[in-house]
């Protein structure tokens, strides 16, 4: 979502160890294709293909580095103080942006048994994670739980299944894209033009001040 600063992704603690055991503080590229045109959600030219001979386009390629970080309490079964909630992330090196990464695991199998949830208090049922449904997120294969539209009405609400409104943006179908909308006109601004001052002239003062380096 454009307003969000991050993603999240759930996986099972399992997942996770294995992930810190082999892979934790490891460097990952990632090549891909930069695609033509203006991107409709920020309104700014995305980059273009290099020309190539006889009228045809050469693609461009963009190279991203991620670093995975995962925390070493990652397996705690409790949240603490809950300022620890978050047990990995994937980080773009060149922007900082990341993906939150949370285990899922049968936090009270005694009690609960069945119910999955992350330190941060989600709880999923095995039915509505079971079995995973493929879908595509972003141009390439991810996997869903299988009743992500009753766990979506669970976490926001009915209508979040619906909204096409939401945050300063509007969901656009001809690009299935959330697009921010235009910045309304300053009241303050609006009110000065209409509102010139009454009696008298205005008076404009303006102060120059000019600095010289290596003036005493």
């Amino acid at each position: 979502m454009p307003w969000d600063y991050d993603l999240d992704v759930q996986m099972p603690t399992a997942t996770l160890a294995y992930l810190g055991r082999h892979f934790n503080r490891t460097l990952h590229d990632y090549t891909f294709a930069a695609e033509d045109g203006p991107s409709p959600s920020s309104g700014m030219p995305q980059k273009q293909s290099t020309a190539g001979g006889g009228g045809g386009g050469a693609e461009a390629f963009v190279n991203k580095t991620y670093l995975l970080d995962v925390n070493p309490y990652h397996g705690a079964v409790g949240r603490g103080n809950g300022h620890n909630v978050i047990d990995a992330r994937w980080i773009d090196t060149s922007s900082g942006l990341f993906v939150d990464i949370t285990g899922l695991m049968e936090r009270e199998a005694a009690e609960r048994p069945g119910v999955w949830s992350c330190k941060n208090a989600h709880r999923y049922r095995t039915a509505d994670l079971y079995p995973l449904r493929r879908t595509e997120f972003e141009g390439v294969p991810a996997v869903v739980p299988f009743a992500f539209d009753k766990i979506l009405a669970d976490e926001y609400g009915a209508k979040s299944l619906t909204a096409t409104e939401w945050a300063g943006h509007h969901w656009e179908p001809e690009f299935k894209e959330w697009i921010k909308d235009p910045e309304p006109a300053s009241k303050e601004g609006e009110t000065k033009a209409n509102n010139p001052p009454q009696g008298g002239n205005a008076v404009v003062v303006v102060v120059e001040k000019t600095v010289v380096k290596g003036a005493k």
